[in-house]
């Protein structure tokens, strides 16, 4: 069964290869600048804060790894003359195991989300404004508001984050793909509580390769690595904050419009965001290095 699965991933493989490798041979006479992004969501970011008639942005729907291999390959297939060819991709945890790629700028923050929310506190005060019921949004001092429903998020996402940075470093193949966790949540108006140890469990539950023997060791790395107090920008992943705000507005209380997703909090996000927020990052500073390196390439 295993080798039936390894095989399906690298036909996929394979084919998002032959996709990437057809659209940029489609591109390269009309663009000077190409771009990899990880999802579809990535080039709508993009397209909406850094539009420039010379970058193509391309979705590779996969993570940085495939993105690092892929860049390798199409530079051996591609003549790129005085054309730039690089990638924009989530750090995760990068920045704090300062472990860098070839042609990958990485986001200032864990991710593009988390990058955006750097301004949290405007974006904030416009979604509790637009998704909060009239009589319940009088009752707020918007400002205060805002920097208190953060600051329940991020102790809750910092939570989730910690354990999936020791997860990473300690090899545990512990399960997170999909996984939101909701039933440990308790949601009492802005405040938010997360039980991370029946948190752990349900992990270790659904991952078929870590064993319940590990289970105090894991509980042990976890009370050790938070104590470190890391920067929540660099630990806290950007869609379980958005999967956190989305289930805050679940609630009856808070409930302005039907159907509040993570999906729609992210959408929200991304249309906030704009090019005065994005010239500060060092995204953009990276960016702006590629394209002079192409200027001075053609002097």
């Amino acid at each position: 069964m295993k080798i039936l699965q390894n095989a399906r991933n690298e036909r996929s493989k394979g084919a998002k290869f032959s996709r990437i490798l057809i659209t940029l041979q489609s591109k390269f006479s009309e663009f000077d600048n190409i771009v990899i992004v990880e999802g579809a969501s990535d080039v709508a970011l993009f397209n909406i804060v850094y539009y420039r008639k010379d970058i193509f942005y391309c979705s590779a729907e996969c993570g940085k790894s495939e993105i690092s291999n892929f860049l390798s390959v199409i530079r051996d297939k591609i003549v790129l003359g005085e054309r730039e060819l690089f990638a924009i991709a989530d750090a995760d945890f990068d920045h704090l195991s300062g472990k860098k790629y070839n042609n990958i700028i990485l986001t200032d923050h864990h991710d593009g989300e988390m990058m955006i929310l750097n301004n949290h506190n405007e974006f904030l005060k416009t979604f509790i404004t637009e998704h909060t019921k009239t009589e319940y949004f009088y009752n707020l001092i918007l400002d205060e508001a805002a920097k208190e429903l953060h600051q329940e998020i991020i102790s809750a996402g910092y939570k989730i984050g910690i354990l999936k940075y020791i997860n990473l470093i300690n090899d545990y193949n512990m399960n997170f793909k999909g996984y939101t966790g909701n039933q440990h949540f308790i949601f009492n108006d802005f405040n938010i509580t997360l039980d991370i140890y029946s948190y752990i469990d349900d992990i270790i539950k659904r991952s078929d390769r870590v064993d319940n023997k590990y289970r105090d060791e894991i509980i042990l790395e976890y009370e050790k690595e938070i104590k470190k107090e890391h920067n929540y920008f660099q630990i806290v992943n950007g869609h379980d904050y958005c999967n956190i705000l989305a289930r805050v507005y679940s609630e009856k209380l808070f409930l302005n419009k039907k159907n509040i997703t993570k999906e729609h909090v992210e959408s929200k996000l991304r249309t906030f965001y704009n090019y005065n927020f994005f010239k500060k990052t060092n995204v953009y500073k990276n960016i702006k290095g590629k394209k002079k390196q192409l200027t001075a390439n053609n002097s």
